[in-house]
């Protein structure tokens, strides 16, 4: 995570902010469903301005990480 926190630092052209979480809820619309908790599991957020999405994709690429269908 600090790689990347890095490259999207260099890659945009406000600081960029990084938010991410080891412990994350997940909530359904449909009533009567339980939420999920769940640990173990990264979930992040990256905002900045003008960031290069292509460098950014290739960074979060070389890391493992693919996108979801």
């Amino acid at each position: 995570m600090k790689e990347l926190e890095d490259v999207c630092k260099t890659l945009s052209t406000k600081p960029a902010k990084v938010i991410s979480k080891d412990k994350v809820s997940y909530k359904f619309k449909e009533k009567g469903k339980k939420e999920v908790n769940v640990s173990g599991v990264l979930q992040f957020m990256i905002s900045g301005a003008d960031m290069n999405v292509e460098k950014l994709a290739e960074t979060l690429g070389g890391q493992g990480i693919k996108e979801m269908e």
